[in-house]
């Protein structure tokens, strides 16, 4: 495991633990899904964190990756 990755999938398993999170959540898959997102915001879009259409757009996605992810 990736050591920036630690932190946050130590959370949802920390979650799941605590029934927060649903028992059957792929960790790795919904990191992928959050980090993913600013990554391709970023990268492919070429758009700043600091325009908030992009932070926008990642709040959108945060809710859509927490809904499927919450018990």
């Amino acid at each position: 495991m990736k050591l920036r990755r630690v932190s946050i999938e130590q959370a949802l398993r920390a979650g799941m633990e605590q029934g927060i999170m649903r028992q059957d959540l792929d960790v790795e898959a919904c990191f992928d899904a959050l980090a993913g997102s600013a990554y391709y915001q970023l990268v492919v879009r070429g758009d700043s964190f600091r325009l908030p259409q992009t932070r926008a757009r990642l709040e959108a996605v945060f809710e859509t990756v927490w809904r499927g992810m919450v018990a």
